[in-house]
């Protein structure tokens, strides 16, 4: 359902898809930008028992902070870590987990 067209280059980043905060509907619509998960965030996701699963740039100002998940390509994924990208973006760290709706 994502568009799936990411540029990723010289520091750029084009939101080319959309996710949604809760209620998940078109009014906490946001653009966002699937991004690759390093190994490095691999591990410290294992080393606190969590399974990095997606990673999306936001624009810093399209987060709501508060929000604990977020709805991706029909799926809802708990969001366990923020990172502040100092290009305007945020890019959120996502888990599957189990009883997240």
């Amino acid at each position: 359902m994502g568009l799936k067209n990411v540029t990723y280059n010289a520091g750029f980043i084009s939101l080319d898809n959309v996710c949604y905060f809760p209620p998940y509907g078109d009014d906490t619509m946001v653009f966002c930008a699937e991004l690759p998960i390093t190994s490095a965030e691999y591990v410290n996701a294992g080393m606190l028992d969590i399974r990095a699963t997606l990673s999306l740039a936001v624009n810093t100002e399209s987060d709501i902070p508060e929000e604990i998940t977020v709805k991706y390509e029909d799926k809802v994924y708990a969001i366990y870590r923020r990172y502040l990208m100092g290009s305007g973006m945020t890019q959120l760290y996502l888990t599957e987990k189990a009883g997240v709706s």
